[in-house]
């Protein structure tokens, strides 16, 4: 799973496809983040902010 920046969708499939022979890539899905992701990822930045 990776993170990429906002963008249009239209930006990002052409990134891919444009990549996809590069990358190896065969498949890819694109979805839309959780709440729960937001939320577990805040909770990880504040952890390691206060370690």
């Amino acid at each position: 799973s990776f993170q990429v920046k906002q963008g249009t969708p239209a930006d990002l499939f052409e990134l891919l496809e444009q990549n996809k022979q590069y990358l190896n890539i065969e498949t890819y899905t694109i979805s839309q983040t959780t709440l729960e992701q937001i939320f577990l990822s805040f909770g990880k930045q504040v952890n390691d902010t206060l370690q």
